[in-house]
């Protein structure tokens, strides 16, 4: 699940999505405008795929907080898990959210407005990955309970805890941390059987309830 979120989230790179320049976003133009319209397609596309990854992301650590409690760990650092993964969706689909509505005003606004929401969106789609700090510093608290769980996928947590306190800093930094515990934890679980067995399966409803350039 975990790696399925990096994928989506990732796949953005398939397609090409706006990249204003900090000169035009400080002189929005026609010529500007017209480059974001003619990617309106891949930004619905590349965008909205990226959103479902960051869904996904949530059960990935919804089923990680499951596992975790059937084998007899409690306490705030699993409540700490879920609010840094709810937070974390909530700001990234408000920026994915915003672009995406940013490709379908692109049309009828002017230029100053598209630079605006571009501005909002792209600040907030990376921004929202800091909250992920507190599911790998979670994560790191949780774990010293769970012997089965090899010593280096905690500390590794820890340090990507470090680097989301860093990017606090330089949010538009976010998403590398975000991405790099996705992939090295979601790989080291698959490793573990009982976690390898439990994670894709459980901890999130059996009916189906998914950065920024």
């Amino acid at each position: 699940m975990a790696l399925l979120s990096v994928a989506l989230v990732e796949s953005r790179l398939l397609v090409t999505t706006p990249a204003l320049s900090k000169a035009q976003q400080a002189r929005p133009d026609a010529a500007m405008q017209k480059q974001v319209r003619d990617l309106v397609p891949d930004m619905f596309i590349g965008y909205g795929v990226s959103l479902l990854g960051a869904t996904v992301m949530v059960l990935f650590v919804v089923a990680f907080v499951d596992w975790l409690r059937r084998n007899s760990v409690t306490g705030a650092a699993l409540t700490l898990m879920l609010i840094g993964a709810a937070v974390t969706l909530g700001g990234v689909m408000i920026g994915y959210a915003t672009l995406i509505s940013l490709a379908g005003a692109s049309e009828e606004a002017s230029p100053s407005s598209v630079a605006a929401v571009y501005i909002l969106g792209d600040s907030l789609g990376y921004a929202g990955w800091t909250s992920l700090g507190l599911v790998s510093g979670g994560a790191f608290w949780a774990l010293r309970r769970v012997p089965s769980v090899p010593a280096w996928i905690r500390w590794f947590s820890l340090v990507i805890t470090v680097l989301f306190v860093i990017c606090a800093f330089l949010p538009f930094f976010s998403w590398a941390p975000a991405m790099l515990w996705l992939l090295v934890v979601g790989i080291g679980l698959s490793l573990i059987p009982d976690a390898r067995n439990d994670l894709p399966t459980r901890g999130a409803p059996t009916t189906s309830p998914a950065t920024t350039t």
